[in-house]
């Protein structure tokens, strides 16, 4: 089983928010099958070509004013030699790319 490490108590808190987690998956898990924890800040890496990701830009008109914002739930790969800007599908969700570099991060790792 592959997990991130976010909310194993790494780094520090934030105010206001609680921090959920601890090691309950590791000890819940390991007494039937091997488990192998990744770092988390792996998801801000493109998979395919290994450079930083960015979050994509909206930009919007309010009251006559451009407003530029943020889309996290949302990375963007502006390598122009990656595969994934080559064909044209260089926005990937956020889940589905921390789920494939958790993946493939652990797999890397046995």
């Amino acid at each position: 089983m592959f997990i991130g490490d976010k909310g194993m108590e790494v780094g520090s808190t934030i105010k206001g928010y609680r921090r959920y987690g601890g090691k309950w998956k590791q000890y819940m898990h390991d007494t039937n099958i091997n488990v192998c924890i990744t770092n988390e800040n792996i998801s801000q890496t493109c998979m395919y070509c290994f450079s930083k990701l960015d979050h994509s830009i909206y930009r919007k008109i309010v009251k006559d004013k451009d407003i530029k914002t943020k889309v996290k739930g949302s990375f963007l790969c502006r390598n122009p030699g990656c595969v994934l800007v080559s064909n044209k599908k260089a926005i990937k969700s956020r889940d589905n790319l921390s789920a494939l570099a958790i993946g493939l991060s652990g797999l890397c790792s046995l």
